[in-house]
């Protein structure tokens, strides 16, 4: 399974330097994988809509998320912007924080 993960927007937000971070699911261990797939299978991701939430009128320093997954012959997109379920929140918070532990490693 491909994982794209990418923030946009924040205070110290610099688009240059702002590039999609790739990995693929078989670069975890198996506990982190296990997790992610089941958080994946708890927000019905291939399901959801291409655009979760709306910026309020004066969040120009907010940040927003866009991951993309990609499993066999499905993928989806889905740009989180605010106000998302519990499940969907879960899933892109666990992939925030793998991308952040592969960076460093």
């Amino acid at each position: 399974m491909r994982i794209t993960f990418k923030t946009d927007g924040g205070v110290a937000y610099f688009p240059g330097l702002a590039k999609p971070f790739v990995f693929e699911s078989d670069q975890l261990g198996k506990k982190d994988a296990k997790s992610l797939q089941s958080l994946i299978e708890n927000a019905n991701f291939f399901a959801l809509p291409t655009t979760i939430g709306k910026a309020a009128a004066q969040s120009a320093d907010m940040q927003h998320y866009t991951l993309t997954i990609e499993d066999g012959k499905k993928a989806n997109t889905v740009k989180l912007v605010n106000n998302a379920s519990p499940e969907v929140q879960a899933l892109f918070d666990q992939v925030r924080s793998l991308v952040t532990k592969l960076r460093t490693s």
